[in-house]
């Protein structure tokens, strides 16, 4: 009679073998307390009495594309694989423009900031997803600046 040998294997579920690594844990706390911070710090600069966010060298309009585009590319980098960031970076755009014309601080909400900010927060997640996103970021700022310049002339 031929005998096989028991071999014991310990079952392991699949979920336990697609488990990120500590570093990667660590990368994504990070990215997702920067979001945080990124978006409060938008938010108070947005709120600043007078425009004191558009006194840099960047149009309005490409000071939201970037500035929401960082915030939804570190938070697709925070919860990869979900919709928070996009959904977290599209709240604080709308809170940010409703906070606007609410407040009586001389700043007023506009519906095309809505638009390029979200456009920015939706060129953050996709360049996450392709994992190509630095061009792809720089040409949708790039777009965004030739596009304030021209509209302007």
């Amino acid at each position: 009679m031929d005998h096989q040998r028991l071999r014991i294997v310990r079952y392991q579920p699949a979920a336990d073998r697609n488990q990120p690594t500590r570093t990667a844990l660590l990368e994504r706390a990070a990215a997702g307390v920067l979001t945080i911070m990124l978006g409060v710090a938008v938010l108070l600069v947005g709120l600043a009495p007078g425009g004191a966010a558009s006194e840099t060298s960047l149009g309005d309009k490409t000071q939201h594309f970037v500035a929401f585009g960082v915030i939804a590319r570190l938070g697709a980098t925070a919860w990869p694989g979900s919709r928070r960031a996009l959904v977290f970076a599209g709240l604080a755009c709308l809170g940010l423009e409703v906070l606007q014309a609410a407040l009586p601080l001389g700043r007023q909400a506009s519906f095309y900031d809505v638009v390029w900010s979200m456009s920015g927060a939706a060129v953050g997640v996709w360049g996450q997803k392709l994992k190509q996103g630095g061009a792809l970021f720089v040409l949708g700022a790039a777009a965004a600046s030739f596009l304030e310049i021209w509209l302007q002339a």
